[in-house]
């Protein structure tokens, strides 16, 4: 625990000024409670306002980073970086133009440490899409590219189903096909129902008997 942050009565809210860096707005901040504790337990030994800048020093970027090669964060505390990474995420679809994927890298920040709790988090690269605004996917093809060979195989695929279905139409066989349950008639039967047996029916409503089984040239037409 940091010096001079023994209990003491109800935690207070610390109002700290945001002006460490030039390029964020410069606002009052009403610091509650449990960053204070987070503070303190993160950065223990420092004076609590400096374990506060470095902090929200951490959170400030978090709510500020684009993606560029070369941007990094030092010292950062390994329960922060899926922080880091879950934010880069939401930045490769936010914003006017898309990033296809970026890379980083993180390396201890202190090798020689028995525990390994801060590292340095480094952009290596962010693939944006090219100038006409198209993304490049793997094998070098553009958007609109795939999208004209997708249409492609689509009008194959309709062209071999409707040479498909010509072939059908010349094997059929006008009409349709029932089944039926039928008495045999013999006298010791009980007029017990039989089948089911297969007619054809015709346009003109008379009917063919196909039998117990449907012919196979029939059942494919």
């Amino acid at each position: 625990m940091a010096p001079g942050l023994e209990k003491s009565k109800k935690p207070r809210d610390i109002t700290v000024s945001g002006q460490h860096e030039a390029s964020f707005e410069s606002h009052i901040l009403e610091v509650p409670p449990e960053l204070v504790r987070l503070a303190a337990e993160r950065y223990p030994g420092y004076p609590l306002p400096l374990a506060l800048a470095k902090l929200l020093n951490d959170v400030w970027v978090l709510r500020t980073v684009r993606p560029v090669k070369g941007l990094m964060w030092g010292g950062v505390h390994e329960e922060n970086i899926p922080d880091i990474v879950a934010k880069l995420v939401r930045s490769m679809y936010e914003g006017p133009r898309p990033i296809r994927s970026i890379t980083i890298k993180i390396k201890v920040g202190d090798p020689s440490c028995e525990d390994y709790t801060h590292f340095w988090v480094e952009i290596l690269d962010v693939e944006e899409p090219g100038e006409e605004g198209e993304l490049q996917p793997d094998g070098g093809f553009t958007a609109e590219e795939l999208f004209r060979e997708l249409e492609r195989a689509i009008e194959a695929e309709l062209a071999e189903a409707r040479d498909r279905l010509a072939e059908l139409q010349e094997r059929a066989i006008p009409g349709s096909i029932r089944s039926k349950m039928v008495s045999c008639g013999k006298a010791d039967c009980g007029k017990c129902p039989h089948g089911p047996y297969y007619y054809l029916k015709r346009p003109d409503g008379s009917e063919e008997y196909l039998g117990r089984e449907v012919p196979p040239e029939i059942e494919d037409g």
